[in-house]
């Protein structure tokens, strides 16, 4: 009985020992192991909205438009409308734009337009600038002369030309891509620009392009040709080129393929050209005296006549400036 007693003596003992350890000493030891760090707590917090705001749309397309601008390229394909100077910096960014799959024209809303006023400010504001149009068309739309790349460049330079914007600094290049167009055969992006500083050597080269000839496709029918939008959109830039020059003359030749008689085909090329001469003057008022028509008939086919591909190439307008 009484080591029995002396035992339980011992486990109060300890027991109270226990109990008053883990009220004291214990207790700021326990809280400081789960204790967490407020900082901690920060420094995640904050890592989690970085990496929130590096997934997002507005994070991406910044860091795009800085990409290209490091990385100095100007022929990227983006939805948004771009201006780059000389060194593929990035001097204007403009609203959405798109492209619809076959077609030759550029659209946007009436809103978005204003990228034609602030170029053509721009080239007024500096004029020692030029424009390079860059405009993108894909190998699985339609074959058409030119190609759809340079027709909706030609359609962008006569929105400028008729804003106020001067023809002779104005200039296209057209690229094929692999445009995607979505179900609504729609593609955002496609045309971006490049401003470039005018030297006296690029002018005298951009005159002798200018005064050289210029090739135009109107819609021909089997004795008549019908004005097509790419004929009214020339009739803009030669009015615009006939009035900076009031010395310069056009000739206007008709050529045809090698279907029939030589003799037959110069009398089609040059009814072609009369029609179109007879056009210019009564529906855009060009000065007839400085209007004149011939016909080169199948003399100088610029392709070959074995196939339909080659004829059509070979049916062609061509305006001379002299």
């Amino acid at each position: 009985m009484r080591n029995f007693f002396l035992a339980f003596l011992v486990f109060l003992a300890w027991s109270i020992l226990a109990i008053w350890y883990m009220t004291s000493d214990a207790t700021s030891t326990l809280a400081s192991f789960f204790k967490v760090d407020e900082n901690e707590i920060n420094v995640t917090i904050d890592s989690l909205i970085i990496k929130k705001k590096q997934d997002s749309i507005a994070y991406r397309e910044l860091a795009v438009l800085d990409s290209i601008s490091r990385e100095k390229n100007p022929e990227i394909n983006t939805a948004r409308l771009y201006a780059f100077n000389e060194k593929n910096e990035v001097l204007f960014v403009f609203d959405t734009i798109y492209l619809k799959k076959n077609k030759d024209s550029v659209f946007y809303n009436l809103d978005e337009k204003d990228f034609i006023n602030w170029l053509v400010l721009y080239l007024k504001e500096n004029k020692n600038k030029t424009l390079l149009i860059l405009s993108d068309y894909s190998a699985g739309e339609d074959f058409t002369i030119p190609n759809l790349g340079q027709k909706r460049g030609q359609f962008i330079q006569n929105e400028l030309i008729q804003a106020g914007a001067d023809r002779k600094y104005i200039s296209i290049k057209s690229f094929i891509k692999e445009l995607t167009f979505d179900k609504k055969n729609e593609f955002l992006g496609g045309i971006s620009f490049r401003i470039e500083t005018l030297t006296k050597e690029k002018l005298v080269d951009l005159e002798k392009n200018r005064m050289i000839s210029r090739t135009i496709y109107p819609t021909f029918t089997f004795s008549s040709i019908f004005a097509n939008k790419e004929l009214k959109d020339f009739a803009i830039e030669l009015r615009s080129i006939l009035e900076d020059y009031p010395d310069k003359k056009v000739q206007i030749i008709g050529h045809t393929d090698n279907i029939g008689s030589s003799i037959d085909n110069y009398e089609m090329g040059l009814k072609y050209a009369q029609q179109v001469r007879r056009y210019l003057i009564n529906s855009e008022n060009l000065d007839k005296d400085r209007l004149k028509a011939s016909s080169m008939g199948q003399e100088n086919p610029i392709d070959i006549n074995t196939t339909a591909e080659g004829r059509n190439k070979n049916r062609r307008i061509e305006f001379i400036i002299e």
